[in-house]
């Protein structure tokens, strides 16, 4: 169902980002990209997630992946 004062994000759009999270945190453990290099993708979907109500989703995305050196 539909709500005029509600907006939601396409499920495809919250996999894909999952999807590229989890491809920028192995590259970031690995050591082959910086912190600088990933902020800006994050803080765009970000920008693009804050125009839905969507912060048990950025709950959910953010507390199951992270971002440390030296762990695939």
């Amino acid at each position: 169902m539909v709500f005029p004062e509600q907006m939601r994000l396409r499920n495809d759009n919250g996999h894909r980002f999952v999807r590229k999270l989890r491809l920028l945190a192995t590259s970031y453990a690995q050591g082959r990209l910086t912190w600088d290099a990933i902020d800006p993708s994050v803080q765009s979907w970000i920008g693009h997630a804050k125009q839905a109500d969507t912060y048990g989703l950025w709950k959910k995305i953010f507390s199951a992946i992270v971002f440390q050196r030296g762990r695939t």
